[in-house]
């Protein structure tokens, strides 16, 4: 007899992970939450599977009769657009938002995830507990053969992938396309393209897009929540707008096996006591402002994180940033 276990989600957990009232439609907050459940409830598939003598994969991703998943978010609300996409094509579990008779049966089981370490304290944050728990939410969506097809790796003859996310709204990189010349003219043997995912949530795009790149440029938001589809080595390269720091997202991408890095104003650099004077008016605007960035800056950056060029640890230091807040890639 099947049983599914369902991940409760409580807006308890949603203040610890993302300091904001719960939106169901937003990725970036709630992906915080759904990814720990997702590597719970992996956890609890392989352990299901292992006592019956199939080891390695996730019960509910095999179609094995006996294991169901689900997310219940009846104390939340609804979810909507990537949250709902990921939940249903990604981690392929069952959602009960509390709008219709409860699913739950006598022999289902309801797990509360423990992520007290989901805080602010950026360097403690954890959304999965191990990189193949991320490989095989990707493989749900895309296939390795297809991520072979179209990624540069060691040895091939495909060039560097380099993929730069316009936004269209608030914390526009106002230059992007300078930039992007920029890499152009450095790197002439790289394949770079620029998109923006504003036409909608289209999980399944996306995850194409994140897990055929080498390297991803990207203003800091909820769309650098698909670093969760990157393969190992993937460089993300997040930019803040002067005056905005919250590293919440670096985590994440060093958890799948990517390497996190950032730019920002060298005013407001986080060691400065400049972020923790602002007013909360001045932090909203900081958050929503459309900003340009040194495009001299964002090159240095890649071509040494790519190894195109030679740095001393002092320029590694200088050129990516160590925040004493948060334990980076380097």
């Amino acid at each position: 007899m099947q049983s599914t276990h369902w991940c409760v989600l409580t807006p308890n957990m949603i203040t610890r992970n993302s300091q904001i009232n719960f939106q169901g439609n937003n990725m970036g907050h709630m992906g915080e939450s759904l990814l720990p459940c997702w590597s719970l409830l992996f956890e609890l598939g392989a352990m299901q599977q292992q006592q019956h003598g199939v080891r390695g994969k996730a019960a509910h991703t095999n179609n094995d009769s006996s294991f169901g998943c689900g997310i219940d978010t009846s104390a939340l609300g609804p979810l909507r657009g990537w949250s709902k996409e990921l939940v249903v094509e990604a981690m392929k579990c069952k959602i009960y938002d509390g709008r219709t008779a409860n699913e739950t049966k006598p022999n289902d089981q309801l797990h509360h995830p423990n992520l007290y370490l989901m805080s602010p304290y950026y360097r403690h944050m954890q959304y999965i507990s191990h990189p193949s728990h991320a490989h095989l939410l990707r493989q749900n969506l895309v296939s390795d053969a297809y991520i072979s097809n179209h990624k540069s790796y060691d040895g091939s003859e495909r060039p560097l992938q380099i993929g730069l996310l316009e936004r269209k709204k608030s914390r526009v990189i106002l230059n992007l396309h300078d930039i992007a010349a920029g890499l152009s003219n450095a790197m002439p043997d790289t394949n770079l393209t620029i998109t923006n995912f504003d036409h909608g949530p289209m999980i399944r795009e996306q995850a194409e897009w994140w897990s055929t790149k080498d390297v991803i440029i990207a203003a800091h938001g909820s769309g650098v929540m698909n670093s969760v589809f990157i393969t190992p080595k993937t460089i993300v390269l997040q930019i803040y707008p002067p005056g905005w720091y919250w590293p919440t997202i670096e985590p994440l991408i060093t958890q799948v096996g990517g390497i996190a890095l950032d730019w920002y104003d060298p005013e407001y650099n986080p060691q400065s006591l400049k972020l923790s004077k602002q007013s909360k008016a001045d932090k909203i605007k900081a958050n929503q402002m459309n900003f340009t960035v040194p495009v001299k800056d964002i090159v240095e950056r890649v071509m040494i994180a790519t190894g195109r060029t030679d740095a001393n640890f002092q320029q590694l230091v200088n050129l990516l940033g160590v925040p004493a807040m948060y334990n980076g890639a380097f």
